[in-house]
């Protein structure tokens, strides 16, 4: 029986090698391959810095605990934004949220989008040591004489985020500190655990700032994210306080190629 036992262990897949094997799948493969069509991305290699993302140890509870299609739809809204998923890059991530998987795009993923649309961004911090002056209206714009005295610049008090357009045109996204931690506070679940998930903020705040400046703007842009996560959430998303939830997705059997590929035809 423990002979038995070992053998069936040694054929169940682990997860990743179950999602690699959907990857690979009729039911995905193509459609990865269309929608990355022109983007300069290969299938091989979308899937390559997939598998690297959810190969890390902070993936570990995603992978194992969110259901398993949400898992697959979030590959393919990163396939269809022509993003990708290597930690390096810091292009888009793969998150958890309420026992799903969902596509959060970073922030130099926005800009790699806008970039594609023909846009030029340009983003920053202010200091109090700096003197600035913002101007509304029609022609909206920002002057900023920085402090360079790290002893006199003090701590960030606002971020702004500048959008060139090919025809000429600007907007201007500005946000006071207490704006983007009022998004902070109400979107990012990371930071409201606390611990690891807390300390991309309180280690990064003003990369985080700009971050939460750049999605804003985004709103604007002439661009589409299928699927990905609207507002302020953030790159680091350990979940140890969610040990009650269970992924429900079922187990891979003999003869379930009728069930993926009709998972397949729904994204």
């Amino acid at each position: 029986m423990n002979a038995q036992v070992q053998v069936a262990e040694e054929r169940t897949p682990s997860p990743i090698q179950a999602i690699s094997a959907m990857l690979d799948s009729q039911a995905f493969a193509p459609k990865i391959a269309a929608s990355l069509d022109g983007t300069g991305i290969s299938a091989e290699r979308f899937k390559r810095a997939a598998l690297a993302a959810l190969s890390r140890p902070e993936a570990q509870y995603l992978v194992e605990k969110c259901n398993r299609a949400s898992i697959y739809t979030a590959l393919m809204n990163a396939a269809a934004a022509g993003l990708e998923l290597h930690p390096a890059l810091g292009q888009a991530y793969l998150v958890p949220r309420g026992g799903q998987a969902v596509l959060q795009v970073g922030y130099k993923g926005y800009i790699a989008l806008a970039s594609r649309a023909g846009l030029a961004v340009e983003a920053d911090v202010i200091y109090a040591g700096d003197r600035f002056r913002v101007v509304k209206g029609t022609n909206p714009d920002i002057s900023v004489e920085p402090e360079f005295d790290p002893a006199k610049r003090g701590e960030w008090v606002a971020v702004y985020v500048i959008t060139h357009y090919a025809s000429g045109a600007k907007t201007l996204t500005f946000m006071t500190r207490a704006e983007v931690e009022k998004v902070r506070n109400r979107y990012s679940d990371a930071y409201k655990r606390g611990g690891k998930g807390a300390e991309v903020w309180n280690e990064n705040p003003e990369e985080m700032a700009k971050k939460t400046c750049i999605r804003r703007a985004s709103k604007l842009w002439p661009i589409s994210v299928p699927g990905g996560d609207d507002e302020g959430g953030d790159t680091v998303d350990h979940a140890p306080q969610h040990q009650g939830m269970r992924d429900v997705t079922p187990a891979p059997r003999a003869g379930g190629a009728a069930a993926l590929d009709a998972l397949g035809e729904s994204l």
